[in-house]
């Protein structure tokens, strides 16, 4: 039996010497390690390019599907904007056939050969209206002439006969007094120079002018039982004194009369009034007392050309 000192010294050589070798061992493990098989290791990471190109093919699917989602609605779009195209066009169609079907058919419409012959036609009568509507513009500027040159020839009678005729008027002067169309005054005043004092007859014709003459009384239709008044108006030199007279009839249809005499120079105003027809009739002839020629002569002689 070894005793405790010399069992410890053993026990520590023992260590000493087990050292080195396990620390050759695990030197030389290694290489046994490498020899018996690979070592356990984890995988090696992806490369970089790979996952780049995992992310492009991503968006690229990405962007196909939403260029093929735009595709589309652009398609259907399309499609709609056909459809509703094709619908108003059919629509326009049938409202096309509805009025043709309204419409009559003109089955006696002009051929190119007809409208031209109309034409032809419509121009001939225009140019025949517009030398008709000339030569009655020349009849009518004719007439306006002839008649301004007859009322230059009357006037130059009248001047010529004046002498003439103012010894006849001294005798029996003639008015005419108008009531538009319907009703004409033919006045004889005898004597035609009237003085004061003297008696004064005055003989009236009351008718109405025809277009068209009557067997009977020609261009004149006379008014029969006619109730007309006469106020003869004179001159006094302070008031206008009056004096009337009832208008009573000749004995001929259509003529009436009355006199008076005439107290004062001047201007004696008749005043004939009465209803003839429809109207009242108003007129009024100034006989110049004590005066001659009158004034009024030429005057009064152009009215009885009227």
């Amino acid at each position: 039996m070894l005793r405790p000192a010399t069992l410890l010294l053993c026990l520590s050589l023992s260590a000493t010497v087990a050292a080195p070798a396990a620390a050759q061992r695990d030197i030389v493990g290694a290489d046994d390690e490498e020899e018996d098989g690979p070592p356990r290791a984890a995988p090696p990471p992806p490369p970089e390019e790979k996952k780049d190109e995992k992310k492009d093919d991503k968006k690229g699917k990405k962007g196909d599907k939403k260029a093929a989602d735009d595709k589309k609605a652009a398609d259907d779009k399309k499609a709609a904007d056909d459809k509703k195209a094709a619908d108003d066009k059919k629509a326009a169609d049938d409202k096309a056939k509805k009025d043709d079907k309204k419409a009559p058919v003109d089955v006696l419409a002009d051929t190119d050969e007809d409208k031209a012959k109309r034409k032809a036609e419509d121009d001939a009568k225009k140019k025949a209206d517009e030398a008709a509507s000339a030569e009655d513009k020349k009849k009518a500027e004719e007439k306006k002439r002839l008649l301004e040159q007859k009322k230059l020839d009357e006037e130059k009678r009248l001047q010529e006969t004046k002498a003439d005729r103012l010894t006849a008027a001294k005798k029996l002067r003639a008015y005419r007094r108008a009531d538009g169309n319907e009703v004409v005054v033919l006045a004889e005043v005898e004597p035609g120079a009237v003085v004061k004092g003297g008696l004064v007859e005055m003989r009236l014709e009351v008718f109405k002018p025809l277009d068209v003459a009557d067997p009977r009384f020609g261009a004149r239709e006379p008014y029969r039982d006619l109730k007309l008044v006469a106020a003869v108006i004179e001159p006094t030199g302070k008031k206008d004194m009056t004096t009337r007279f009832a208008v009573h009839s000749l004995g001929a249809p259509g003529r009436y009369g009355f006199h008076f005499t005439p107290t004062n120079d001047g201007v004696v105003q008749v005043q004939l009034s009465g209803e003839v027809g429809e109207r009242r009739l108003n007129v009024t002839i100034p006989l110049h007392v004590g005066v001659w020629p009158p004034p009024d002569f030429e005057d009064e002689d152009k009215k009885l050309l009227q």
